[in-house]
């Protein structure tokens, strides 16, 4: 974490080793975003910005199994309204923690959190009202376009088919069955239908470097830049609505041999 924090604030603030192990992280260009963040993601208690505020999100202090409060369609709102108040135009949302786990502790569970589905593998994305061109060549965007205030897309593969369809019913959620024939992933969709001068947020801390980087130049390519955004949007709902608490086990240390 110092290391990745240490590439996207320039190295400012943080001690030599950090800054040398953030090598990777600087090609990136993903910088300033991420100056001020604390460690909230990990759990140590540090008090968190919140523009949530603005929509009327309340911090709660709720554990694990009671945070059914919000609708599908009242969580995407107020994603959609910190997305417009961070002048983004689309957000992604990955399966993937901090650690990069593939099978994230209940806190860390965003992307089940917003879109509802439970699989393990899944990448949600939502967009503001006007972020997606109207026409465009392969029509996408008019045949995914829901009632409401832009899209709302939730991919996986088709070992969960049945289930996202299920669990999406009666939702603003539209399924993309990712590897079938015109489904595009995530990064090409956004590629194909944002307007030029677009915005996508990321949380930094859940992304590869790698992954990063591919978006970034894909998004380039058409006029589009990719955000780093300082703190989880996700976390800033999630906080009013139940969130359940940090994982607080005991460390086992595994002996080498």
């Amino acid at each position: 974490r110092k290391a990745r924090l240490a590439c996207l604030s320039g190295g400012r603030g943080v001690e030599p080793g950090a800054r040398a192990r953030a090598c990777s992280w600087q090609a990136t260009g993903l910088c300033s975003a991420m100056t001020k963040r604390r460690g909230g993601d990990l759990g140590d208690g540090s008090k968190r910005r919140s523009v949530a505020k603005a929509v009327g999100v309340q911090k709660s202090s709720g554990s694990a199994g009671d945070g059914a409060g919000y609708d599908a369609g009242t969580k995407v709102d107020r994603l959609r309204s910190l997305l417009e108040k961070g002048l983004l135009s689309a957000y992604i949302v990955p399966t993937d923690d901090p650690h990069l786990c593939e099978m994230p502790p209940s806190a860390f569970r965003r992307r089940d959190y917003i879109s509802g589905f439970t699989g393990s593998a899944g990448t949600a994305l939502v967009t503001t009202a006007n972020a997606v061109c109207s026409e465009n060549g392969n029509g996408h965007a008019s045949k995914e376009k829901r009632e409401g205030g832009g899209f709302a897309l939730l991919w996986t593969d088709s070992r969960y088919f049945l289930q996202a369809d299920m669990e999406l019913s009666e939702t603003p959620w539209k399924l993309m069955k990712s590897g079938m024939p015109d489904v595009p992933e995530p990064i090409n969709w956004l590629v194909d239908n944002l307007k030029p001068g677009s915005r996508v947020g990321i949380d930094p801390m859940v992304f590869t470097v790698q992954t990063a980087r591919q978006f970034r130049d894909q998004l380039t390519s058409v006029q589009c830049s990719l955000i780093p955004v300082e703190e989880n949007l996700v976390d800033e709902v999630w906080q009013g609505d139940g969130r359940p608490a940090f994982p607080d086990g005991r460390v086992r240390v595994n002996p080498l041999d």
